[in-house]
């Protein structure tokens, strides 16, 4: 369960930094590099590839997503609004006997119910995933300097440089586990 603390720092942007990449030619270097450089002690460390690893979000400790917990939210109280208004006009607001039936047949507002909360989770989770992204976009540099086969068939794995001193042990940590190309992108 994540604290209202993590789901904000998740949509505010982080703090830019300079960072070292390493580009990687297959999967298992990069899930490798990965988890040494988090059991390193190296902070910030993400990864960039063309398709979903298996595992290298809990390798690299990425904290779990906010968006179900919007979407599900959102649904119930898209489902709850629409058989509460449903209630209101049926039973309260306009009561009307037809057939000696009750005034809140449930059964009859059920279809209504659902697709309302389905309606209200679909576009929250489009405005939640909108939001995330708009905050969470890469620095304009770091756009404009990273390979264009990341979308292909590279890997890349960013360590943030938190410390200038360090950027010489981040080099050798990730030629050390068979980066073939780094490169430092300041900010």
């Amino acid at each position: 369960m994540l604290k209202l603390s993590e789901m904000i720092s998740q949509i505010l942007p982080p703090k830019i930094v300079p960072v070292i990449i390493g580009y990687f030619e297959t999967p298992e270097d990069l899930y490798t590099a990965a988890v040494d450089a988090v059991a390193k002690g190296y902070q910030g460390v993400d990864a960039i590839t063309p398709y979903p690893i298996h595992g290298l979000d809990k390798a690299l400790k990425l904290p779990d997503s906010w968006i179900p917990y919007a979407t599900l939210g959102a649904g119930l109280f898209g489902s709850s609004f629409f058989l509460f208004f449903q209630w209101w006009t049926s039973a309260v607001d306009y009561p009307l006997n037809v057939g000696g039936k009750p005034l809140f047949s449930w059964p009859a507002f059920a279809p209504v119910t659902f697709e309302g909360g389905e309606l209200l989770a679909g576009t929250t989770t489009l405005a939640a995933l909108l939001i995330t992204a708009y905050f969470c976009r890469p620095h304009a540099i770091i756009k404009n300097q990273l390979d264009p086969r990341l979308t292909n068939d590279r890997f890349a794995l960013i360590v943030p440089l938190h410390n200038p001193s360090e950027s010489a042990s981040i080099e050798s940590f990730l030629k050390g586990h068979g980066a073939d190309e780094i490169s430092l992108l300041p900010v």
